[in-house]
């Protein structure tokens, strides 16, 4: 083996640990969050839209409303 086939396995060896460096981030994230979507339900009504509409103000979007029980 040359000097170059060893750079490409460290190469190689970098991107498969990055890959695997951000799935676990991205499941660490998700866990938490999805946990949190199901405890708090952020959206009202018709506001949980696939594409939301931008053109209504903020003003007269619904509020979300907690309660400290």
């Amino acid at each position: 083996m040359d000097g170059n086939a060893y750079l490409y396995i460290i190469i190689d060896a970098g991107m498969m640990l990055c890959g695997l460096f951000f799935i676990v981030d991205g499941f660490l994230w998700c866990v938490p969050a999805e946990r949190t979507r199901r405890e708090y339900p952020y959206c009202y009504g018709t506001l949980e839209i696939a594409m939301p509409d931008y053109g209504v103000p903020g003003r007269f979007w619904k509020k979300v409303v907690f309660t400290h029980e």
